[in-house]
């Protein structure tokens, strides 16, 4: 049986249900990673493993050594930290996938800002710092409210809206004195202060095959933690016009092919205003926040199983695209610092109908905070809406229905 090659994975739910969907497609998965412990889940899936140090290029292409090429169909991330090592392994291997280049710029946002200028493709006013010492060169160029955030981070880390110069400093302080990531990875040690876009945020999931991409949806979202920003709630199709539909499709659509990007899935993170479309992001991989599963709810496209068909160098077939439902994730988030002394209300929430999927992955007595990145979110729910306003209502019902007190 050939074999798929996961370099580590994320860590909300799908890189867990892309191991079991290769072997449902008929693939042996095996996981390479540093630490499993950090994956929910994993113990309770017959999948093989290997622990190395996936921060080492020359040790994973040693271990894989291990394995006839012939006998590999594909290397593959759900994890933004290791998108580039699975550019690099691939194309040791001559495998099919997006050039370290293209990946590279998906990844920085500093150089993404800058490749999205030379193409004229609207997004927020920015500058980029390599040192706190420069920071004062450019005081009198910083427009508040702004955002400040790592170049290269992931998950909402170290992302905040600021509003005047004494918490820029402070913030871009703090993002240099960590010179690791999540993932224990050295970082580049640059800082993005960019223009805060007051609008309608949506991300769009496109899937791209030999350069042409196509949109598969748009998914509104919602954040909290303010003035941090954690995604707190995602809606999936998007209650929006095709006209504007259109118009984020076609600058989504110009952004990937002015970083190159030829295969697979990608998650692009949007805003609309008066003035139209503003790009913020670009992931080079499959949305994160169970966004497939909303996808695969409401359209009955598997994109795990596409990304997985395309890693093997299977070309997606996508028939025309029709949404036969609204599907929405809630995420459940603290209110407050301290400790869990009660949960109540998750059998309402089970008897709700059209509840697709309920997680909790706290319980009582552990220590929870208040959220300022994805890793603090403590759970999550699906619900079914025939429409937009009923699904919407489901939400909000259950978002009243679980309570988590802490003290």
């Amino acid at each position: 049986m050939k074999k798929i090659i996961f370099i580590e994975s994320n860590t909300t739910g799908t890189g867990m249900i892309a191991l079991k969907k290769t072997k449902e497609l008929g693939y042996d998965p095996i996981l390479i990673a540093k630490n499993l412990k950090i994956y929910n889940g994993f113990s309770e899936l017959d999948c093989k493993s290997m622990t190395i140090n996936t921060d080492n290029l020359n040790d994973i292409i040693s271990c894989l050594k291990n394995i006839k090429k012939d006998n590999i169909a594909g290397v593959f991330t759900t994890s933004d930290y290791y998108l580039e090592t699975v550019a690099q392994v691939n194309h040791s291997l001559n495998f099919i996938g997006n050039s370290l280049e293209s990946i590279h710029t998906c990844r920085d946002k500093g150089i993404f800002r800058n490749r999205l200028k030379q193409f004229d493709i609207q997004q927020p006013n920015f500058l980029i710092v390599e040192k706190q010492e420069s920071l004062h060169c450019i005081k009198n160029k910083i427009s508040y409210p702004c955002v400040v955030k790592p170049t290269d981070e992931s998950g909402s880390n170290r992302v905040k809206f600021c509003i005047n110069f004494e918490e820029v400093e402070a913030l871009t302080r703090e993002i240099f004195a960590e010179p690791y990531n999540k993932r224990g990875q050295r970082r580049n040690q640059k800082v993005l202060i960019e223009e805060y876009i007051d609008g309608d945020e949506y991300s769009v999931e496109m899937f791209t095959w030999e350069g042409n991409p196509k949109c598969i949806g748009i998914t509104k979202k919602c954040v909290t933690g303010f003035p941090h920003f954690v995604e707190k709630q995602h809606i999936f199709p998007a209650p929006i016009s095709s006209d504007i539909y259109s118009k984020i499709e076609l600058t989504v659509m110009n952004a990937l092919k002015a970083v190159n990007f030829r295969y697979g899935a990608s998650h692009a993170e949007v805003k609309w205003t008066e003035k139209g479309c503003f790009t913020i992001e670009i992931n080079a991989r499959l949305a994160g926040g169970m966004i497939p599963e909303l996808v695969k709810y409401s359209s009955g496209i598997d994109l795990i199983e596409k990304q997985l068909l395309c890693v093997t160098n299977t070309p997606p077939s996508f028939k025309e695209i029709k949404y036969h439902d609204y599907m929405g994730i809630n995420f459940f988030t603290a209110n407050e610092s301290g400790k869990i002394s009660s949960i109540t209300g998750v059998d309402d929430v089970l008897s709700i109908p059209d509840v697709l999927e309920f997680n909790l992955k706290v319980k009582v007595g552990e220590k929870v905070k208040m959220p300022k990145n994805f890793s603090d979110r403590l759970g999550y729910v699906i619900v079914k809406g025939n429409t937009y306003k009923e699904l919407l209502i489901r939400l909000k019902d259950v978002s009243e229905k679980v309570i988590i007190s802490i003290n």
